[in-house]
């Protein structure tokens, strides 16, 4: 009997090491998951463009970093666009939009994200960081209107990650029209519709521990990653852009972000759902169609402001 009850015991045992020996390698699993999604994405962004001409920039954003950049000036200038890139990517991703807008009249200003290109950074942060980012580039865009006595509207145009960082920034993004590709909703739905691709429905198992390490380890909360929470703040005019085959950023979330914007200037805002895109970068995929729907949203936000309408200024 004394032998049973001490094999009985010694199963138990190994049950219970074999169960916590499961447990330990799935967090340290997801644990290794959160750190490759932070990790930096540092590149040398060099050469200088070839085809167009830019002058390289060095911003210092409201938390006392280091942002680089180029700056593009067109000859005569109507606007001033500044350009967002996406995650894990860098300046360099813009240049193709920068040389259409500046062909168009139209000065361009693409940066590095921290932690991206040359922007130093520990982590990326999904938009929270970022987003001082994007303020001092626009910034320094606003410092840019005064041309040949006129005061140049201020443009944005954020794609994924950028779009969230504009949104995200504090105070309010300060542009006259804010154009978004392809931008989260909440971080809760980015975790889950990604991990869905890789997992189906097993990503219900992962999606919230995995959400509670990167938490933890970027010392956030998600609740400081919701982009549409942050949308009915800006009054302007919007162009919001996504994929009808993007599973990253759904069809459904981006037509809920759309309805989040203020109803202001909704005469002016406008909703594009691209067909046949995925996740992808939208002026690659649909480069003609993309530039006429940038550019008719650019005239008619400027004509807007020629006349007056104060609910386009910012």
């Amino acid at each position: 009997m004394g032998k049973a009850r001490a094999g009985c015991r010694a199963r138990y045992r190994v049950v219970i090491a074999g169960a916590a020996a499961v447990v330990i390698f799935y967090v340290c699993a997801l644990w290794v998951v959160a750190g490759a999604l932070i990790r930096p994405s540092p590149s040398l962004v060099e050469p200088l463009p070839r085809d167009l001409s830019v002058t390289p920039v060095h911003l210092t954003n409201q938390r006392g970093g280091d942002v680089f950049g180029w700056y593009a000036r067109a000859t005569t200038a109507k606007g001033v666009i500044v350009l967002l890139h996406g995650l894990r990517g860098d300046r360099r991703s813009m240049v193709a939009r920068m040389d259409f807008l500046v062909d168009a009249g139209y000065d361009a200003l693409a940066i590095d994200f921290q932690a991206h290109g040359q922007t130093q950074g520990r982590d990326i942060t999904f938009g929270f960081l970022e987003a001082h980012d994007v303020t001092a580039a626009v910034r320094f865009a606003r410092a840019q209107r005064r041309r040949d006595g006129a005061t140049l509207p201020v443009f944005a145009i954020g794609v994924s990650l950028g779009g969230a960082a504009a949104l995200l920034a504090e105070p309010v993004i300060e542009v006259d029209g804010l154009i978004l590709e392809g931008v989260y909703t909440t971080i809760e739905a980015a975790l889950r519709n990604r991990l869905a691709l890789r997992l189906g429905p097993a990503r219900y198992l992962v999606a919230a521990p995995l959400q509670t390490i990167l938490e933890h380890r970027l010392r956030l909360s998600a609740t400081a990653l919701r982009p549409i929470e942050r949308a009915t703040r800006f009054a302007g005019p919007v162009l919001v852009m996504g994929g009808d085959r993007d599973r990253r950023t759904t069809v459904r979330e981006t037509n809920a972000l759309f309805d989040a914007f203020a109803k202001e200037a909704a005469g002016l805002s406008e909703l594009w759902v691209v067909p046949g895109a995925a996740h992808v970068d939208l002026h690659t995929h649909a480069t003609a169609d993309y530039e006429q729907r940038v550019l008719r949203f650019l005239d008619r936000v400027i004509s807007t402001i020629g006349r007056g309408d104060e609910s386009t200024r910012k």
